[in-house]
């Protein structure tokens, strides 16, 4: 028990808590992690508590270091609102997802070796697999045709490279490409000959990666639309402003333009902008999860372009009023 005296003096679990981060002349620190915090997030009630956790590390004497961690990019984002008007909005670190080039390093590695079991003389033609460089294109990467999964399943490296190509434009989610990877080989066990010579092989090759592919790209495509749909108010705002900017013929926005299109269109609507270092969280928060995607164009100025079709926003806002009034005005918000 973290606060026994809650129990022993029957005393509020949450002013115990506060008690011990904040209690004066305690020297040592209190280092707490919260991991999975998107589940906090689910109701208003863990909502406080989550929002209370937070504002102990601002009050006088506080002991308390707080470090969450949550798989969804933009929940900071979603929350930090409520933390900016506390004053207790914490320093963001973001793991970008994975890159084509290590997608496809960490498929050919996990495909490779498989510790459960020892290597067999099958496998030491596929030995030599080289790992390819990260500045190095992955066409380039080696001279082989096959990566070797176990004695009877193998993958061509092309197979792998479209692999780690699409999986990086959709999301850099390792999962993902596991995933595919292992539909790909059940497609594969599924279309052999009932009965197979014992030292038969089965390639995955780039035909069957592409199919499976494209199935689980097309579920993919319908959680964006529901993580469109649950976009907080002013993401949405800010997205709205950058497809109607692309309508006009606008399809590169900087800082300053996408500042700009949101406070009109926050203005034209009657709506509340947030701050404008606010504005540029959120513009985080849609690169974030891929919505928006960012260019350096030299002397640390960026360009954003939208990096999802503007018919996949209309029909995941067209059902939400304030959006679907928006997105039918015609006037040049960038």
């Amino acid at each position: 028990t973290l606060c026994p005296a809650a129990l022993k003096e029957k005393m509020d679990a949450e002013m115990c808590l506060r008690q011990m981060f904040t209690g004066g002349g305690k020297k040592r620190h209190t280092l707490l992690v919260l991991d999975e915090m998107d589940a906090l997030l689910e109701s208003g009630c863990e909502q406080s508590v989550l929002a209370a956790l937070f504002s102990w590390t601002q009050l006088p004497g506080s002991t308390l270091v707080l470090i969450g961690i949550a798989n969804a990019l933009d929940l900071t984002h979603r929350f930090l609102p409520i933390l900016h008007a506390k004053n207790c909005a914490p320093q963001l670190l973001t793991f970008t997802p994975y890159t084509e080039h290590d997608l496809l390093s960490i498929l050919r590695q996990r495909l490779r070796f498989d510790p459960s079991r020892v290597p067999t003389e099958s496998d030491t033609r596929f030995e030599d697999v080289e790992m390819p460089e990260p500045s190095s294109p992955c066409s380039q990467a080696s001279v082989q045709t096959v990566v070797a999964v176990d004695t009877h399943i193998k993958f061509e490296v092309t197979a792998l490279d479209l692999c780690a190509r699409r999986i990086a434009a959709e999301s850099g989610d390792t999962r993902k490409a596991m995933e595919a990877c292992r539909e790909a080989a059940k497609a594969v066990v599924r279309a052999a000959p009932i009965s197979l010579e014992p030292d038969a092989v089965l390639v995955v090759g780039i035909g069957v990666m592409a199919k499976t592919l494209s199935n689980l790209l097309v579920n993919n495509h319908k959680v964006s639309d529901q993580r469109l749909k649950d976009l907080p108010l002013h993401q949405a705002l800010l997205l709205c402003a950058v497809v109607l900017g692309g309508r006009a013929g606008h399809h590169a926005h900087t800082e300053a333009d996408l500042l700009n299109a949101y406070l009109r269109i926050c203005h034209k609507h009657s709506l509340p902008p947030l701050p404008a270092n606010q504005v540029g969280e959120v513009r985080g928060a849609l690169c974030d999860i891929g919505v928006l995607k960012a260019t350096s164009v030299g002397k640390g100025r960026k360009m954003y372009v939208i990096n999802v079709k503007d018919a996949v926003v209309q029909s995941s806002l067209q059902n939400l009023p304030v959006y679907s009034k928006i997105l039918l005005d015609a006037a040049r918000c960038s």
